[in-house]
């Protein structure tokens, strides 16, 4: 689950790193600044909300020791565990979707286009 959920997003932003938006007759720079006024409203009504939640309660890995007998009749012992695994934590902007759909609105309200560097 946890590795399918990663190529999913992996993905996701890999082709979204793939795209610009375009206006016929319109340079980088004033490209650039319509994004940048669509992002910046964006934020405004869409503050940042950071939801933190636990991946992965703590835990202790317990000692293990096991030991094989060798062909010259030899003990050979191994021991493995003994460490602590801290609880793991990750987050997300909550209104991290509301604000990209609001700026992709707000940019073809201003007549551009999503172009992929595959087309």
């Amino acid at each position: 689950m946890k590795r399918a959920s990663f190529q999913i997003i992996f993905i996701s932003l890999l082709i979204a790193g793939c795209t610009t938006w375009v206006k016929q007759g319109v340079s980088d720079y004033d490209r650039d600044v319509d994004l940048a006024s669509c992002t910046a409203i964006g934020y405004d009504r869409f503050r940042s909300e950071i939801i933190t939640y636990k991946v992965r309660d703590s835990y202790y890995e317990p000692i293990v020791t096991t030991c094989k007998t060798d062909k010259d009749d030899k003990e050979k012992c191994t021991t493995k565990g003994g460490v602590w695994h801290p609880s793991e934590y990750s987050s997300y902007d909550a209104q991290g979707g509301t604000r990209s759909a609001f700026v992709e609105d707000c940019m073809y309200h201003k007549g551009y286009d999503k172009k992929s560097f595959f087309e």
